[in-house]
């Protein structure tokens, strides 16, 4: 399955304007110019954010000790506890002015500015501000005519964003699984202890064999912190730190986060600038989920997916070879090119290793797998719905053509439903990634691109490994 997308070849469309301020744009400008009020929020008087914030307090109708920051004497006491906490944890050897508790003053002040709405975590937020602004960033040298969509986070069951119109108007705007940006960097925590990376003097020594592997593998501490961090998941739980990173790996998490955090986004994004349908209709997840939806639809669906799915992925590779290949000083984090440019096949196989623990969960079995024959059917048919979609793009006036008649969607793809599953996505960018391998900087580049490799493989197995041990569990939970 071989593809090819340019990005010039979306349309250069005409966005309309905000109807109000958006966040991120503020963020540029130290959140909001000027100290607002405690528990001042842009969704008060801002449309869009208004209708954000009720989608937000609909999903978190069942969670009513949600926290919310309203800059009270309690919430700024809790805080303060917090950090002083944080410097009896790790110590260290910081001077004062080095200490957590020495942000205090800082973090107050930016937690007062006005937020986007009242369930928004001013970290989430952040976080998809730098990395849709990383995206805009890329979109606008196509599509000049891009701006940038509101951005707010719900508690979404799957790891997939969505992007939305406010109803009846054309504002844009993009919600993000809350739990995203935790699970890309806890998983990755988890995967890179299992490559063997020690640094010595100015060097850095990297051994991608699976020696340190096989270790942990029998090692009942590894084990149960990489089963709790998926029972935290597939239990809709906040995912917490079972374990802090090694000294050196904070450099690639922090490569790999944005890598994550630019594919979820940038998937979101092209949606718009597609003009894709599939944004208005809500995600069907599933292992055997009816549809009554037409093949027509379920073929234009799939297509749209795929075609977001690439560009996303042509999105993060410009960011990797853009941003982590642009100096030639010697330090690790102009390395990192081939590392991060591998997070979208990343994605894919931890989010399938994701959506197989909640399936574990809530049916105490492992989920069904298609026949040969079956995946065969599925892969072909995401290939021609690609194919199609590619071929859906008026060349003259960059608009979405009329649909084709084709033929008919196979009944395993009927039973999946509209949206390509989890690992027929994956083998898509897999394949861009291997095709449009660009010539390799150095061996340092080299050697930690095999290192996103092997933090991937080691990760389903260790996946493989516990699965056995959930079902024997949540089969015995469900039939009391």
């Amino acid at each position: 399955m071989s593809v090819y997308l340019c990005l010039a070849m979306l349309p250069s469309i005409a966005v309309a304007d905000p109807l109000g301020p958006n966040f991120c744009n503020m963020v540029e400008d130290d959140q909001t110019r000027a100290p607002s009020n405690p528990g001042h929020f842009l969704s008060d008087s801002e449309h869009a954010y208004g209708y954000i914030e009720g989608l937000q307090a609909m999903a978190w109708q069942n969670k009513p000790d949600y926290p919310h920051w309203t800059g009270s004497t309690e919430d700024r006491e809790k805080l303060r506890k917090l950090l002083e906490d944080l410097d009896k944890r790790d110590p260290g050897d910081k001077a004062t002015a080095g200490s957590y508790a020495a942000t205090f003053d800082a973090m107050v002040k930016r937690l007062s500015r006005a937020m986007p709405t009242r369930y928004e975590d001013p970290n989430s937020i952040a976080l998809m501000c730098t990395a849709g602004r990383l995206v805009e960033a890329e979109i606008v040298k196509d599509v000049p005519a891009f701006d940038l969509p509101y951005l707010g986070t719900l508690p979404t069951p799957t790891l997939n964003a969505m992007a939305r119109s406010v109803p009846g108007e054309t504002t844009e705007f993009v919600v993000v699984n809350s739990s995203l940006f935790l699970f890309a960097h806890e998983l990755g925590k988890i995967g890179l202890a299992t490559v063997d990376i020690e640094a010595q003097g100015d060097k850095i020594a990297i051994d991608t064999s699976d020696a340190l592997f096989n270790r942990l593998r029998k090692d009942p501490d590894f084990l149960v912190r990489t089963s709790k961090f998926f029972e935290d998941y597939a239990k809709q739980r906040k995912i917490v730190a079972h374990a802090r990173p090694r000294a050196f790996d904070d450099h690639l998490l922090n490569a790999l986060d944005i890598g994550l955090e630019a594919f979820v986004i940038g998937h979101e994004f092209a949606h718009i600038v597609l003009h894709h349908t599939s944004r208005d209709r809500d995600a069907i997840s599933g292992f055997g989920q009816q549809t009554s939806s037409s093949d027509a639809t379920i073929r234009k669906l799939w297509g749209e997916e795929a075609v977001a799915d690439l560009y996303s992925t042509a999105i993060v590779q410009r960011i990797a070879l853009d941003k982590f290949r642009q100096s030639i000083n010697g330090s690790i984090d102009d390395e990192l090119g081939e590392f991060v440019r591998y997070a979208p096949v990343l994605f894919f196989q931890w989010s399938e290793q994701a959506d197989v623990s909640r399936y574990v969960f809530e049916h105490g079995a492992a989920p069904p797998v298609p026949a040969e024959k079956d995946r065969s059917a599925i892969l072909g048919f995401l290939s021609s719905a690609l194919d199609a979609q590619m071929k859906t793009i008026d060349t003259t006036t960059m608009r979405p053509l009329p649909p084709r008649e084709e033929e008919s969607a196979p009944p395993i793809v009927r039973k999946i439903g509209d949206h390509p599953p989890t690992w027929a996505r994956k083998m898509l960018v897999q394949d861009y990634w291997q095709s449009h391998a660009p010539a390799p900087k150095d061996e340092a580049e080299i050697s930690l691109g095999a290192v996103a490799v092997a933090m991937g493989n080691h990760v389903e197995s260790l996946w493989s490994d516990i699965q056995p041990l959930w079902i024997r569990i949540e089969s015995n939970t469900l039939e009391k």
